[in-house]
Formats: structure tokens, C-alpha cells, sequence
């Protein structure tokens, strides 16, 4: 589990430690150390990896996936014959989405950058696909559902999409939000969200129940990560520069 918490405030004993006001995260400052050999941890945060789950698999849960997750099922609320629209579709988060949605028995839309990713997010099941630099993909997200538009959004990019994914929900909808990988700050008009009655979500990380509930999922076979390569930890470099650029679809998992 990478996320670390006090333990003992009101949210980490109702189970929401993501939550905690002492929350701190492996990787991230103040708690640096995310691509070390060795790390040391909490015992609390140690989760026992089932024999049929890979360490490379495992190694792609703790943040795309339980985030993933946490956006559809605590936050979003998804239930089986929904519609959901996924943001940037060959990022981690998108990809476990992706997956995930579709093991609850959604229906599942998807934005990406180009064809290539477009074509990679059908095959995991993404019933159509839309180029989200359109500026006019929320009309053709609309009109693919029939003109209702889609129950839940996942978004993870922020800006350049944020106003666009909200015009494709339908009335009632929710939009969960993990991440401004693009961007920050956002202007919608406030009367499409009270009118329609929309909700937007903010979600983060997630809980170690959920983490041990996806290892389960894994080890049961009814979903495997999504895994673009492995790269030993000595070419992290080319790992992260892949990753700027743009260049993968679904994790990048260090190696020893």
C-alpha cells in the first residue's frame, strides 16, 4: 500500500486513510524513495501478494488501479449496465478504468490522443473511442449514446477536457476527478451542472481494503493489468521519457 497514514484520526478508523491529514505517499515528497531496491515500511501497509499474482502485476495495482477503483466504485458509485466515459485512455489510470468499468458491467467509452491508442482501448473493450483534442467530442459522445450522454465520467487530465467531459454526461451524471495532468484550473458554465443536476467528484488514491480486493480480483482471473513494458530500474530514464512523450499504454513497471 503506498499510501501511509496516523492511524488513529476519524477517517483512518472508519477506513478512509486516504483521507487522513497526515497522509503521505511512497514516491512523493515528503516521502522520496519510490524507485529504491529496498524500501522500508509500516508493517500496517504490507499487503500478502496471492501465489497467482506476478510481482510485475502487482507492482501495476497500488496507484492506477486502486485509484481506478476508488473513481468508480466509492466515488461514482457504478452499477452494472451504466455508462462511462474514460479520459486518456492509454494513461495507467484510463487503462485500468478501462478494464475495471467493464468488470462491473458498464458500458465504456474512451478519449486518446491517436488512432493507434483509440484502436488498443476497443480491444479492451471500449464499445466507440473519440480523439479528446475534438473539440467537439462531448456532441459525438452524445450522439453515440443515443443523445442521453453518459452516466459517469473518469477524468484524469483536467483542463483541456474538463468542460467538454461534462457536456457529455447525461442529466444526473457524475463526473469523478483524480488528476490535472494537463492542467489545473478549469471555467465551466455553472447552470449546465445545477440544471442537469450533475455531480462532480474528487477522488484520491485509495483504501487498502480496495487494494486487497483488486489482488484478489487478479488472482481470481477475472481481470489482468494492463502492462505497456517492463524496464530494468537502471533505465528508469528511458521509462519516464517514454512516459512524457506519451509513448505507452497502461504501466510502465520497473524491473530488478
Amino acid at each position: 500500500m503506498p499510501l501511509s497514514s496516523c492511524g488513529t484520526c476519524q477517517q483512518c478508523v472508519a477506513g478512509r486513510s486516504n483521507l487522513c491529514g497526515e497522509r503521505k505517499v511512497i514516491g512523493a515528497s515528503p516521502r522520496w524513495g519510490g524507485y529504491a531496491e529496498l524500501v522500508a515500511v509500516p508493517s500496517a501497509q504490507l499487503i500478502a501478494l496471492p501465489d497467482s499474482v506476478s510481482f510485475v502485476q502487482a507492482a501495476a495495482l497500488p496507484v492506477a488501479y486502486m485509484t481506478a477503483w476508488h473513481m468508480l466504485t466509492c466515488r461514482a458509485g457504478v452499477k452494472s449496465g451504466e455508462s462511462v466515459l474514460v479520459t486518456a485512455a492509454g494513461s495507467g489510470v484510463g487503462s485500468a478504468a478501462i478494464v475495471l468499468a467493464r468488470h462491473l458491467g458498464a458500458k465504456v467509452y474512451a478519449t486518446a490522443g491517436n488512432e493507434a491508442k483509440r484502436t488498443k482501448a476497443k480491444g479492451l473493450g471500449a464499445q466507440a473511442t473519440f480523439d479528446h483534442g475534438d473539440p467537439d467530442f462531448a456532441k459525438q459522445v452524445v450522439a453515440a449514446t443515443g443523445g442521453r450522454g453518459v452516466d459517469v465520467v473518469v477524468d484524469c487530465v483536467g483542463t483541456p477536457v474538463l468542460e467538454r467531459t461534462l457536456a457529455s454526461l447525461s442529466a444526473g451524471g457524475r463526473l469523478a476527478t483524480c488528476g490535472a495532468t494537463v492542467g489545473i484550473k478549469v471555467e465551466f458554465e455553472l447552470r449546465s451542472v445545477f440544471g442537469k443536476q450533475l455531480s462532480v467528484l474528487g477522488s484520491y488514491l485509495g483504501t487498502k481494503d480496495e487494494l486487497e480486493t483488486l489482488a484478489s480480483l487478479v488472482a481470481a482471473g477475472k481481470f489482468k493489468p494492463i502492462i505497456d513494458s517492463e524496464i530494468p530500474a537502471s533505465s528508469v530514464r528511458q521509462g519516464l521519457e517514454k512516459m512524457l512523450s506519451r509513448g505507452s499504454f497502461g504501466k510502465i513497471v520497473l524491473v530488478r
